[in-house]
């Protein structure tokens, strides 16, 4: 298998199995699933020894056999070797994900109780597994990347139609925009903590070598991110599966970060200065546990606009205190790029260099009045020349009337640490002096030609 098109035919035979022989909502975590195991099989991914080879040469045997019974006591032996392998502390092989392997590649808890057309789809989930080959066959290792993409499609389309996959993606669009504002080095430390299945990490990140630290509450979504960095070559890796914003999570941390976290998260007070806005406290989090205390250490979270404004205490003093460490780089307002919802998304800029000076950028209006404003799923979309101009005005501090201004921090604390980029940045206005009487006129002349006078 080394052409695109092959890779594609094989994922989505494999999802139509699926479709029928299991429950539709976890269709996307399955295919990466099922797909990561035969790779990882077929690969001997993490094996070091002579004994570890040897079990995957038996779980080869049982893919070609489809030998039902005895499945899992090949298949997690290999899961526990790749945790090991690649440190990932039991995201593979933890006991809650056993059943899900063995429900998608078996049946549910006693496969030969199942009815015979259900386990028919099963067996043909095997014969599809076992007789594929999923060897890396070049140097280069081009399959397990060209599988990830295949994989990507279904993620995303599933995503979309029903808010699965960790309840949402993240545009690609926004990506390349959060991509170019990282800048990410192969000696850099990238960071995301409510990092879902881990897409982001994959646009954003280009080097294969790059130190990647993540987290998210769902361990469905974290071993999924797990299984697409290995197949995509990422090597250094730091996946937990852990609540970062109800407690701080150790190791977790980058001079890179950007957190896409799911809005309206509400968190249990447990301390009197605990925050139960989960956006706040994602800003809280970002700045003083997993943003490094470096020079080039830089963050891009995304927020919705409440948190920019709102007079409550908590949100105006983390608002003075970002203001008050130096640490506001930009606001960039955008259109609503998240799926189902019309709330306008902003992204937050931070930076531990100290600034003197925000940038404030309204690519809203921009995108709304663009004549491609909706992306294929309907949604008010992120176009080329906007990500192009958001970028120029953000590296140059560049002032362009009716879209970016810099704005001195003398000027944010007269705002009282508002953050709205309209407060500051004036709306082109038209200069059209076209009259009501001029519009009647008009219409009526064109109504005079349709009738033919």
């Amino acid at each position: 298998m080394n052409k695109i098109e092959d890779v594609k035919n094989f994922i989505w035979e494999l999802v139509d199995s699926l479709r029928n022989a299991m429950f539709y909502r976890e269709l996307e975590y399955s295919a990466v699933r099922l797909v990561f195991i035969k790779y990882a099989v077929d690969n001997c991914v993490g094996a070091s020894t002579i004994g570890e080879v040897q079990s995957y040469a038996r779980a080869q045997k049982m893919f070609s056999m489809r030998d039902v019974e005895n499945g899992m006591d090949y298949l997690i032996p290999i899961l526990e070797n790749i945790d090991k392998a690649y440190r990932l502390s039991g995201v593979l092989s933890n006991s809650d994900i056993w059943n899900a392997y063995s429900n998608e590649l078996f049946g549910y808890e006693n496969n030969s109780q199942r009815k015979n057309t259900t386990a028919d789809n099963y067996k043909r989930i095997l014969r599809l597994l076992g007789t594929t080959d999923l060897e890396e066959s070049t140097e280069e290792k081009i399959l397990g990347p060209m599988l990830v993409n295949a994989l990507i499609d279904v993620i995303v389309n599933n995503s979309y139609r029903n808010g699965y996959a960790s309840e949402h993606t993240t545009k690609p669009q926004l990506n390349k925009l959060v991509s170019e504002i990282l800048n990410v080095q192969p000696d850099d430390k990238f960071c995301d903590f409510a990092s879902g299945v881990g897409l982001s990490t994959i646009s954003i990140v280009k080097d294969r070598y790059t130190n990647i630290s993540l987290a998210d509450v769902n361990s469905l979504a974290v071993s999924t991110s797990a299984m697409l960095l290995i197949m995509a070559g990422y090597q250094n890796l730091n996946i937990k599966c852990e609540d970062t914003l109800s407690q701080v999570v150790e190791g977790l941390h980058g001079n890179k970060v950007f957190v896409d976290a799911p809005w309206g998260i509400k968190l249990e007070k447990k301390f009197e200065d605990d925050y139960t806005d989960g956006t706040l406290a994602v800003i809280h989090k970002t700045i003083n546990n997993y943003m490094e205390n470096t020079d080039d250490a830089i963050a891009v979270i995304t927020l919705p606009s409440g948190p920019l404004f709102k007079s409550n205490k908590q949100t105006v003093e983390l608002r003075s205190h970002i203001v008050n460490k130096g640490m506001l780089k930009a606001i960039i307002s955008l259109p609503a790029l998240k799926t189902g919802t019309t709330i306008n998304m902003n992204l937050m800029v931070l930076t531990k260099k100290k600034n003197d000076k925000v940038i404030f950028i309204n690519g809203a209006e921009n995108s709304a009045q663009s004549a491609k404003k909706y992306d294929s799923y309907g949604d008010l979309s992120l176009p080329n020349p906007l990500i192009d101009k958001i970028l120029d005005a953000l590296f140059q501090n560049k002032s362009i009337e009716g879209f970016s201004r810099c704005v001195s921090y003398e000027e944010l604390s007269e705002k009282e640490y508002n953050f709205i980029p309209t407060v500051y940045i004036t709306p082109v206005v038209d200069d059209d002096e076209t009259t009501l009487e001029d519009i009647n006129n008009q219409l009526s002349n064109l109504y005079k030609k349709l009738l033919g006078n």
